[in-house]
């Protein structure tokens, strides 16, 4: 394998150890394809053009099966889907899976020739004998040749080549020997390790990377961004029947003219149905009039979204607030204005829905 598509693999690699916060150790090097084997999860790094399709799944991108040049080995899995660079990474929590990668040894019986010969042997599937890139263990010399990896392996056999060992290298997995007996071999793949990963927080972090708000932070920043005095995002999980969701919201704080305001954008936000107690009072007033919230918290006290007071407007009264209506109507397309009250707190929400998409301007 050429050393500049190594780096690729390895690259995601660093990329996974980041999402999974956990330092991978064995990585197993095959054609075209690298794969790390957990204890309740594969994952495999695939460049694009052979990855298969991705699916939508809201909060995350996954994947229905995998390419042959894997389910060749003997396993069968679906998983999450995960673009990096020009590179895809594939994991598989082991329920998702049939059987798992199997590698069938080859071995020969071989006399020892000379002191050298014994020395080569000693390092076949042993510690002595891994083979090691970037910190990374990809596999071990031995009979079974499956890894591309003979230059590698080579470096790996230069004090014997000083010692007078001579090697042939036959293609990028098979290395022979030079004198004495012809003995071929290479590396066997190594991808177990002894670690976990916690799929709750891998989906949060998936989440994350894939819910984006840029062009309609982008929209708001042009218009009201003198007005802004914080930004902060959020990733709620939440359930609906059986059915687990994550969504997540920005919420942009400031004033105009003598009104607090929040604009809140969320997204796969528009069924959570659990209490807006979250943060402070305009933040879950505003998640609650977006939501099908059940109840909302204000002022250290929870009410049934049954007690806010709603009144339509046709318009706002001060031209002042007008930047807040036109952000809404910019970005969903449509909005509605309504006065509210909910305990001791009361305003103006101007809210407006587009897709998957809610966005609202609390004016208190």
């Amino acid at each position: 394998m050429e050393e500049e598509n190594l780096n690729k693999l390895l690259d995601s690699v660093q990329f996974l150890e980041q999402l999974i916060g956990q330092k991978i150790t064995y990585v197993g090097i095959f054609d075209n394809f690298a794969a790390v084997e957990f204890t309740n999860a594969y994952s495999f790094i695939v460049p694009k053009d052979t990855a298969p399709p991705a699916q939508d799944m809201g909060y995350y991108y996954a994947f229905e099966k995998l390419p042959k040049i894997i389910e060749k080995y003997g396993v069968k899995c679906c998983g999450y889907y995960i673009e990096h660079n020009d590179v895809v990474i594939l994991i598989s929590p082991r329920e998702l899976c049939k059987g798992g990668i199997k590698i069938i040894s080859r071995r020969e019986r071989v006399g020892i020739a000379d002191a050298i010969m014994s020395s080569l042997f000693s390092m076949f599937d042993n510690p002595s004998g891994h083979i090691m890139f970037r910190n990374k263990i990809l596999g071990v010399l031995s009979f079974t040749n499956i890894s591309p990896l003979v230059d590698l392996a080579l470096q790996k056999l230069r004090k014997l080549i000083k010692a007078g060992a001579k090697f042939v290298k036959r293609d990028e997995k098979t290395i022979e020997t030079g004198w004495l007996k012809k003995i071929s071999f290479g590396v066997k793949p190594i991808l177990f390790n002894n670690i976990e990963i916690d799929f709750d927080e891998l989906e949060r972090k998936l989440a994350h990377m894939k819910i984006r708000f840029d062009e309609e932070i982008s929209k708001i920043k042009k218009m009201i961004d003198a007005f802004i005095s914080s930004m902060s995002e959020r990733i709620i999980v939440y359930r609906t029947g059986e059915k687990k969701i994550i969504g997540k919201t920005v919420a942009i704080e400031g004033k105009i003219s003598n009104y607090d305001f929040i604009l809140l954008l969320t997204r796969l936000m528009r069924d959570f149905s659990s209490p807006a107690c979250i943060d402070k009072d305009a933040f879950n007033v505003a998640l609650a009039l977006v939501s099908k919230a059940d109840k909302v918290c204000v002022s250290n006290k929870e009410y049934p979204t049954e007690k806010f007071k709603l009144g339509e407007m046709k318009s706002l009264d001060d031209p002042k607030l007008h930047p807040l209506l036109m952000c809404i109507s910019i970005i969903t397309g449509n909005v509605s204005i309504q006065k509210f009250r909910i305990g001791k707190m009361n305003g103006i929400a101007i809210k407006g829905y587009k897709d998957n998409l809610g966005a609202i301007a609390i004016i208190y």
